[in-house]
């Protein structure tokens, strides 16, 4: 019989540390999962993050497109009111001109107009 016992004791410490080893193993594999599983999931959180930014930096341009479309329908209406504004100061000038080229300084000139009785 004392001759088993190291045989027992062996097949006891043999067994254990091969189910000791798969135990090790399986455990690894869960920590992998988990470990990858949590991975995957910062990844995740990160895209998702990203895509928010980029989406609010879009929202953003496309607000300043419309706000400077704006700004260049307001400078186009000041630059037809501007101009439309020196043509009639031109045409003013031109008339003044006109006139001033027309006055009689002699008193009682027959070919002045209108007749003012000088």
């Amino acid at each position: 019989m004392s001759e088993y016992i190291p045989l027992i004791i062996n097949s006891l410490l043999g067994g254990g540390a091969l189910s000791a080893i798969l135990f090790f193993r399986s455990r690894q594999r869960k920590e992998n999962a988990h470990a990858s599983l949590a991975e995957s999931e910062a990844i995740k959180g990160f895209a998702t993050e990203w895509r928010e930014i980029a989406e609010e930096r879009e929202r953003k341009i496309v607000e300043k497109d419309a706000k400077i479309d704006a700004l260049y329908c307001n400078i186009t209406e000041w630059r037809d009111r501007y101009n439309s504004l020196n043509e009639k100061c031109q045409t003013t000038l031109l008339e003044r001109q006109a006139a001033d080229y027309k006055v009689c300084n002699k008193r009682g000139c027959a070919e002045r107009e209108p007749q003012t009785g000088f």
